[in-house]
Formats: structure tokens, sequence, C-alpha cells
């Protein structure tokens, strides 16, 4: 039986809430859905929420959806999940979801 204070499984733990909170947000109603609209306003007023929601997003897909290269931080994904949100006003009535991978494939293109 694994210790809860044994290194590394904190981390486990957070991971793992972090993909089943991504799922429920993924999976909600549309009354409760993320939209870029709501992305936004994260992004200005509550960046824990922003980055988290971004990293939730970026580790339950699947590899090949986009190809960032070795050493990309969270912080460079938050940076381009931005800056498409703040040069695509157009597309904040979608999917937040939707919204970050766009941005991240057109960053991070897989040749």
């Amino acid at each position: 039986m694994e210790d809860s204070c044994e290194p590394g499984v904190v981390e486990k733990r957070t991971d793992y809430m972090k993909k089943i909170l991504v799922i429920l947000l993924l999976l909600s109603s549309t009354a409760w859905a993320v939209t870029g609209n709501q992305l936004k306003q994260w992004s200005v007023s509550h960046e824990g929420l922003f980055g988290g929601y971004i990293m939730g997003v970026v580790e339950t897909l699947d590899a090949g959806v986009f190809c960032q290269p070795e050493g990309v931080t969270n912080g460079q994904q938050w940076d381009v999940v931005k800056k498409y949100i703040d040069d695509k006003p157009e597309e904040l009535h979608h999917l937040g979801s939707i919204i970050v991978i766009t941005a991240l494939k057109k960053a991070f293109p897989c040749n």
C-alpha cells in the first residue's frame, strides 16, 4: 500500500484530479461548459484557473494532436492560448477545449 507521504504520490493524485476535472468540464452541459469568453476572463482575472484548464486539456489529449518541441513550458502554452484568444475574438463562443487545441495545433503543428 502506498504511503500518502511518499514522494510522487501527491503529484500523481493532483494529476489525476486535474484529468477528472477536465473530463467533467468537457462532458458538462452547455450551461456549464467553458467557452472562449470564459477563458478570456480567466486569463485576466484568474490566471490559476486559466492555466489549470489549459494543462488539463493538454494532459487529457492523445499524442499526435499537436507536436510541441521538448522543453515547451506550461507558461509558453498559456501564452500561445492567450495570444490566440486575443487575436480571434470572433471564435470566443466556441468551447474552451476546442480553442486550446486549435491554438496549440497552430503553434505546434505536426509535420
